[in-house]
């Protein structure tokens, strides 16, 4: 494997995020935006770089990346090992772990926004599409007009 793919490269994320960010594996089974697909594709250029030399590595790489779950697990005992022998690779990774990470729990939320104000002065703000439908009661504002 001379690239890496993006199939190896969610292989290899998968295995990172349940090491070290745990419980966000999942993320990487929905639609990456393009910051993200970066960030996915250094991590797994990073790891590329560090097993190419072993055939074993590269080969379990190659049937997780085909979803094979012998070979996924042949490939995060590799890496546990590897991370153990060289803690700066483990540091480096989990550097870039975190920023997939990041980039994976971006909310964008493009709604339209409601606010409607009502006698006394509370503001109802209410998005109306979107992932966050939640209205947010504000405090009393009160307006003196001198006539």
């Amino acid at each position: 494997m001379e690239i890496v793919t993006t199939t190896a490269a969610l292989a290899i994320g998968k295995i990172v995020l349940d090491e070290f960010v745990k419980g966000s594996a999942g993320e990487l089974g929905k639609t990456l935006t393009v910051a993200a697909t970066k960030k996915l594709t250094e991590l797994g250029n990073a790891v590329l770089a560090k097993i190419r030399t072993n055939r074993r590595a590269v080969e379990a790489l190659e049937g997780a990346a085909a979803d094979k779950p012998e070979e996924v697990q042949a490939l995060r005992n590799y890496l546990m090992s590897l991370w153990k022998q060289t803690p700066e690779f483990a540091e480096e990774v989990k550097a870039l772990a975190n920023d997939l990470h990041f980039e994976l729990t971006q909310i964008q939320d493009n709604s339209s926004i409601v606010t409607n104000v009502y006698e006394g002065g509370t503001a109802y703000v209410t998005p109306i599409s979107g992932n966050k439908n939640t209205n947010i009661i504000g405090g009393t504002h009160t307006h003196t007009h001198n006539q």
